[in-house]
């Protein structure tokens, strides 16, 4: 809830008590004066509390960038952030570049995954050729073709994808034994 429409609730039940209290005492009904001394006081304690809710400073919502460029202009906290080359492109500074790749280094990586790439097609080749002539070198599984075409699965007799059909099966699973 809005802390603001909370104050303003809390403001208007405790003047609607206090009212009430004040209404009692000006009739010719006799109340209990540690009674009516209790819900004055809780009432006005209420509203003192809406009041200062209502009266107090409102707390804006501060942005990333207006927490990063009070944070560098602090000194510890700038030292925090040198290593950073994103604080200086957010806030609009030029942005240093500690390192740049060069071609060889880049050109060095494309080679070595490129290898990578050639040995995990080996173990793949290796892992499901089946049984081969090296049967050391690690595991085979072992894909039996004429099984797979085959098909060993029996398909259900009332298996079917027309509506109707779908339908019949959801009102034959929904009915009670």
């Amino acid at each position: 809830m809005n802390d603001r429409l909370f104050a303003l609730l809390l403001f208007s039940v405790s003047l609607g008590l206090a009212a009430a209290e004040l209404a009692l005492l000006a009739s010719a009904f006799p109340p209990d004066f540690s009674v009516l001394v209790l819900a004055v006081a809780i009432s006005l304690a209420g509203m003192l509390f809406s009041v200062r809710l209502l009266l107090g400073a409102r707390h804006a919502v501060e942005s990333v960038s207006a927490r990063r460029k009070r944070a560098m202009q602090d000194p510890v906290m700038r030292e925090r952030f040198e290593g950073y080359a994103s604080d200086e492109e957010f806030l609009g500074g030029a942005c240093r570049c500690t390192q740049s790749t060069s071609p060889a280094s880049s050109r060095l990586n494309l080679e070595s995954f490129s290898l990578d790439r050639e040995g995990f097609q080996e173990y793949i080749g290796r892992s499901m050729g089946g049984s081969g002539e090296n049967e050391e070198c690690g595991f085979s599984v072992d894909l039996d073709c004429d099984a797979l075409s085959r098909g060993g699965g029996t398909m259900p007799s009332d298996f079917s994808h027309d509506p109707a059909s779908v339908m019949a099966g959801l009102q034959r699973a929904g009915r009670k034994p």
